[in-house]
């Protein structure tokens, strides 16, 4: 057994070293960390490969699905998203294609400005060469929305209720948001694809 203190050789059944006098210990065995053992980096391994697996698995699910086209009942044209039918209204800030182009977002006033503020009427003077209320009949007609739900967004005007209209293509819902209490109401429309 070796001294832990002056490193001389001593017999295994001594108690205290020859050279030093000091008092000898069984040295302390010390355990792997867990990264250096065998069995972890075969579980390691094996965890690995199953969560390939089953991303490969989701991701070939995900894919047979046939996301990139969607046909509108009463139009010819077949699209894949609203970026695509609707690209040049993005620049706008009242105006948001979601990250997948599945749906669309219009707000007659994106950065809830009170109607009194300064800041709500330079935004509005800003925005005045993409009128809201021209791409909103636009978008609707692109979309075929039937006369009955394009009036009832009108007549939501007056009665601030709001509303949701789904076919099995798309979903619009609109919503109507009130900034200061005093001031007239302002509208958000939502355009999702199913």
């Amino acid at each position: 057994m070796k001294c832990t203190v002056c490193g001389m050789e001593n017999k295994q059944e001594s108690i205290f070293c020859v050279n030093c006098g000091s008092k000898l210990e069984e040295p302390v065995k010390r355990k792997k960390p867990l990264y250096k053992k065998k069995w972890f980096w075969v579980l390691m391994s094996i965890a690995t490969s199953l969560h390939l697996i089953i991303s490969l698995i989701f991701i070939a699910a995900v894919g047979s699905v046939d996301l990139e086209t969607t046909e509108y009942i009463g139009t010819t044209t077949t699209v894949k998203n609203f970026r695509e039918l609707f690209s040049e209204y993005e620049e706008y800030d009242w105006c948001t294609i979601g990250w997948n182009g599945r749906s669309m977002k219009l707000d007659d006033n994106p950065h809830n400005y009170a109607f009194s503020s300064n800041a709500y009427w330079r935004w509005w003077e800003a925005s005045q060469n993409s009128d809201f209320d021209s791409t909103l009949a636009s978008v609707n007609e692109a979309l075929d929305l039937p006369t009955d739900i394009i009036d009832k967004m009108v007549e939501d005007d007056v009665t601030h209720i709001g509303g949701t209209y789904e076919n099995k293509n798309y979903r619009v819902s609109w919503k109507w948001k009130l900034v200061i209490s005093s001031e007239p109401y302002f509208i958000e429309y939502l355009y999702e694809m199913k």
